[in-house]
């Protein structure tokens, strides 16, 4: 009678532990459907509120692709990622201008950084291109409209005019500054935003984004740049060789007519 009293309490111990193990799963893929069910809601309901802006993000995000890929296919030389850059460059500098109306007072400390990292590279951005389009262009109401393009970036120039070779170093040495005074300060705006605020919100995290993939592309062609000249430079020593005053002239002339994606222009 004892042995089967023992019997059946082991057999109830057993069938307990399986029921809670049974419990504990059910309870686990209960709690990670419901988490589950709550973000996927949660995404629906950011979804809705932001369709406009989620939208518009999708919109030139998806053109500057296909704008990529139709210049790769089309034109096979390196020139094709510089009109990409240049979607970039405008499409970076709209969120800059929502950030600076839509959020730049959330914080009062980051007000005054970001209308001077905004203002002043645009205000010597426009009066440097519509110098440059003053000397290179003969009709004044395209000029004006393309110095306002170059407010973006002066290196917006390269598709409003062809014709500025000779103040290549000009606008060379403005997207340097712009580099420094612009690009790196937004940076740090963003990013001292992002820490002092919290949740989700498209314009400061695409700003961030943008900014960032500016100033990684903006550091790397101003390497490539000074690695073609350096490359056209010796490459033109070689093939002059330096004979006479003239050639030595000619490579000078040839060793800066290189664009500000470093191709060679000759």
């Amino acid at each position: 009678m004892s042995v089967i009293n023992s019997t059946n309490s082991t057999n109830s111990i057993s069938t307990t532990n399986h029921t809670l193990v049974n419990s504990n799963i059910i309870n686990n893929t209960s709690a990670n459907s419901t988490t589950f069910n709550t973000t996927l809601y949660d995404l629906t309901i950011f979804a809705n509120q932001n369709k406009v802006a989620l939208i518009g993000l999708a919109i030139p995000i998806e053109f500057a692709i296909l704008m990529y890929l139709v210049c790769k296919c089309g034109n096979k030389d390196r020139r094709s990622f510089a009109y990409f850059y240049c979607f970039l460059l405008a499409y970076e500098f709209t969120f800059e201008v929502a950030f600076f109306i839509n959020n730049s007072h959330t914080i009062e400390s980051l007000y005054f950084p970001s209308l001077f990292s905004f203002a002043v590279p645009a205000f010597i951005n426009y009066i440097v291109g519509l110098y440059i389009l003053y000397k290179t262009s003969d009709k004044f109401y395209k000029m004006f409209f393309k110095s306002f393009i170059c407010a973006i970036d002066i290196r917006l120039i390269q598709i409003c005019n062809s014709q500025y070779t000779k103040y290549q170093d000009v606008v060379l040495w403005l997207s340097g500054i712009n580099l420094l005074i612009e690009d790196i300060p937004q940076l740090v705006i963003q990013i001292l935003y992002k820490t002092n605020t919290y949740g989700f919100e498209i314009i400061p995290f695409m700003s961030l984004i943008l900014c960032s993939i500016v100033i990684v592309i903006g550091l790397l062609s101003h390497l490539y740049i000074t690695i073609g000249k350096h490359k056209t430079q010796e490459s033109v020593s070689k093939k002059l060789g330096r004979k006479d005053s003239k050639n030595e002239r000619n490579s000078s002339d040839t060793i800066n007519d290189v664009d500000e994606w470093g191709v060679p222009r000759y």
